[in-house]
């Protein structure tokens, strides 16, 4: 579904991705492990067409390297980042409603509102309330809600437990299952280690831009050197 190959990109004469390949595949979970600056952000916005590289990025077999991201988008491809990026003075709804105004979203418009408040209620309870004056569990779902107004078969998500506290995660990890078990493959990035391998089926980690341990979502999480980086456990030695 998604396929990138010996990618590299960074900003000016920073060069932050070193030959970074990975995929997705339809129906997927795959979560992206590193510590700050390690290029998984960077990585998503080469995704998305944020920014520019070197290499192959393919979605369902078409290039998307030097497309606009607003085409990529038509394609069913979507990023939530990292801050939410949410219109402040507007309502709740009418955020939702601007993650519709693709050509291939508009048709599903109402179907999409109803889902969206289906997989987050509070968002329906405040839909005329400006988004700023939401928490900032409630702008998180508000964000993921309208990325998913978008129709994306495939979605991005950049920290999205980031700041919230211990229930609201578990509230937007429910989410995330439940949009995937509806068909949606998901490449998060996700300082929580712990909770995202428990809900990915596999994985990748980069440090220093570049792709060190990748496997199943279980043998990450047995893998010493994860657990003694990302996951806050000893490996047991012998």
């Amino acid at each position: 579904m998604l396929a990138l190959d010996s990618v590299e990109a960074g900003y000016g004469q920073a060069k932050v991705l070193h030959g970074v390949s990975l995929t997705v595949e339809p129906g997927e979970i795959v979560v992206l492990l590193g510590a700050n600056g390690a290029g998984k952000t960077t990585t998503l916005r080469v995704i998305s067409g944020i920014i520019g590289a070197r290499g192959g990025v393919t979605f369902e077999g078409r290039p998307l390297i030097g497309m606009a991201p607003n085409r990529i988008v038509e394609l069913g491809l979507l990023q939530v980042p990292e801050g939410r990026q949410l219109f402040a003075d507007m309502s709740v709804e009418d955020n939702l409603l601007m993650g519709s105004h693709s050509a291939r979203a508009k048709p599903h418009r109402a179907r999409a509102l109803e889902q969206s408040y289906a997989l987050f209620p509070v968002l329906k309870e405040r839909r005329t309330q400006k988004a700023g004056t939401l928490s900032g569990g409630q702008q998180q779902m508000l964000a993921i809600g309208r990325a998913l107004m978008a129709q994306p078969r495939l979605l991005l998500l950049d920290e999205p437990s980031l700041g919230l506290a211990p229930q609201l995660v578990t509230a937007v990890f429910e989410a995330i299952r439940r949009s995937n078990e509806s068909g949606m493959a998901i490449l998060l990035v996700e300082q929580n280690a712990n909770q995202a391998l428990r809900f990915a089926h596999r994985g990748y980690v980069l440090e220093g831009g570049r792709v060190v341990h990748r496997g199943s979502a279980s043998e990450l999480a047995d893998d010493p050197a994860v657990q003694r980086a990302y996951l806050g456990l000893r490996a047991a030695t012998a």
